[in-house]
């Protein structure tokens, strides 16, 4: 029996480093779901109908985000929005402002999502899906784990701290670039 609850809280444990999930949330999907992969469903859906509840709600506080990389020469600016100053404030928003900093220098994207490509600039190209993963930021695998998008990072962070969260705008300097996003 010990055994079987050593098991379990490494289940528990798995799932939450997997979605941010709390203990109680992870314990529970297990549960329900049986298995990890339909707990890991659960909490998708559990955080997704969070999200879409809360999408609505104004952000008006935030942080601005900054990153120059090593000599200098890339570096990159995010705007990130919250509900509250509490969670503006909290150590998982500001870490979420900069690793986006980060992808915004090292992936250089263009756009923030799909949604704001120009349509002419759609019409150019038959594979949206690989442009968006390539030029678009929420749509663009992380960095430190290609697994996840921007955007599935960003749900994460969201749905751990119960907020609205948005990246508002970002801009990224190349030394001898012009044509910043």
């Amino acid at each position: 029996m010990d055994a079987k609850k050593k098991v379990q809280l490494a289940e528990i444990k798995k799932l939450r480093a997997r979605t941010g999930a709390g203990m109680v949330d992870a314990r529970n999907a297990l549960l329900e779901g049986g298995s990890f992969e339909k707990a890991l469903l659960i909490l998708r859906r559990k955080g997704a109908k969070i999200l879409e509840e809360k999408s609505s709600r104004i952000t008006s506080q935030g942080t601005i985000a900054s990153y120059i990389h090593l000599g200098g020469k890339v570096g990159a600016m995010v705007e990130l929005k919250c509900e509250t100053d509490f969670v503006a404030r909290s150590e998982i928003f500001q870490k979420l402002a900069y690793e986006i900093a980060v992808q915004v220098a090292g992936m250089a994207p263009r756009y923030l999502s799909l949604e704001s490509v120009p349509f002419e600039e759609k019409r150019k190209h038959q594979d949206l899906e690989g442009f968006a993963r390539e030029f678009c930021l929420l749509e663009q695998p992380l960095i430190k784990d290609p697994q996840k998008t921007v955007r599935e990072l960003i749900n994460e962070v969201a749905f751990q701290v119960r907020e609205n969260i948005g990246v508002v705008r970002f801009v990224r300097f190349a030394l001898g670039e012009m044509d910043n996003a």
